[in-house]
């Protein structure tokens, strides 16, 4: 009989050989994850945009995405990979002068103001330099939305209804709305529940914070209120971004370590990395047009919230540095700056109707013939 150990052990090496075999199926080797990021020197000129995807920076500041466990959310979606070039063929919406706002719209009154301005400031820092606004609240037990009562007593609306229903709050210059709610969710009745829903043709998006407070099945968690609000809002935070992120038309990524992860829990997300990696990074370049060292900073600067966020702060710092150093040593002091188109074209043509002016009407001009028939006739 095998004892304990000699069983652990056995255990152990099949579990690396699972990890081996799913790894080797679903994460893209390095040729794949560098042709995903695509060829920068070529294909980006400006040099201030070049330094944050040198082999330098994804060597040396990203982490490659790993399986480490059979049940996550890569093996159990069977997730397929958007690289760079996938998301630039992939229609995602543009932005416009008239139509670059991102919307947050909370549908429970009760939310606190300072939580919503949190989330308004670092969404601003994240989707650099687009305008975040938060608009006044909706109760959603009063919009009648579908709805279903679990056995554990809670309750959860339909995603998808409310997707539908945003279409219509969705103001006209808004690039993205992102709906919040502290009730859970779930996308059909077949589902036990979602973490949040977006439309990316639509520019809508809604999401719970609900399963992200460890509170959420009455199980006690041994923190102060003050810590757990702390961890809400640093998981809150994370999804908003996620979920906004998608509406920019970025996928999940399986490439690194990466704030477009996925996953299939609250423990799983709370894995995930705040920052992009250099692939998501830069699908949200091209579409946003942002300056690097100006994006960092300011995300440096909002990232000093609270110790969850602590490991986010110092990454970004760390980028600023790096990059001051470059743009120094190679003079480059003109920050990056995309111009977005002035009109929307899926918007129909404003038609420009001058006044006419009424005119005495012309008299016909005769033939020699009709005027000789007009003159005998007299």
């Amino acid at each position: 009989m095998e004892s304990y150990s000699e069983l652990d052990k056995k255990l152990t090496k099949e579990r690396k050989k699972e990890l081996k075999k799913l790894n080797e199926m679903y994460i893209p080797n390095d040729k794949k994850t560098a042709e995903a990021l695509g060829d920068i020197k070529k294909e980006i000129r400006n040099q201030r945009i070049q330094p944050v995807f040198s082999k330098e920076v994804v060597e040396n500041y990203h982490k490659r995405m790993a399986i480490v466990d059979p049940g996550e959310w890569i093996p159990a979606t069977e997730q397929d990979s958007q690289n760079y070039y996938g998301f630039t063929c992939s229609g995602f919406n543009q932005l416009y002068q008239d139509r670059k706002t991102i919307y947050i719209q909370p549908l429970d009154t009760s939310m606190d103001e300072e939580f919503l301005a949190t989330c308004q400031k670092y969404c601003e820092a994240y989707f650099y330099p687009l305008p975040v606004l938060v608009r006044a609240a909706k109760n959603i037990a009063k919009l009648k939305i579908k709805n279903r009562t679990r056995e554990e007593g809670f309750i959860q609306y339909d995603a998808r209804e409310i997707l539908r229903r945003a279409q219509k709050w969705i103001p006209a210059d808004a690039y993205c709305m992102i709906c919040i709610l502290n009730s859970d969710l779930y996308p059909r009745d077949s589902w036990n529940f979602v973490f949040g829903l977006a439309s990316l043709r639509d520019r809508t998006g809604v999401f719970s914070f609900a399963r992200y407070d460890p509170g959420f099945f009455g199980e006690e968690h041994g923190m102060s209120d003050e810590e757990l609000k702390e961890l809400i809002l640093f998981r809150s935070i994370k999804v908003m971004t996620h979920e906004i992120g998608h509406m920019f038309g970025m996928q999940h990524c399986v490439y690194y370590q990466c704030a477009m992860n996925g996953s299939m829990s609250a423990e799983e997300a709370s894995t995930r990395p705040v920052q992009l990696c250099p692939i998501c990074l830069r699908k949200l370049w091209y579409n946003i047009g942002f300056d690097p060292l100006e994006r960092f900073k300011a995300l440096a600067e909002v990232s000093d919230i609270n110790k969850y966020f602590d490991e986010t702060k110092e990454w970004y710092y760390a980028m600023v540095e790096h990059l001051e150093s470059i743009y120094s040593e190679q003079k480059l002091d003109k920050p990056y700056k995309k111009r977005y188109p002035k009109n929307d074209p899926d918007k129909p043509a404003t038609k420009v109707i001058k006044p006419t002016i009424p005119r005495k009407p012309t008299v016909p001009k005769q033939t020699g013939i009709e005027r000789l028939k007009a003159k005998t006739k007299k």
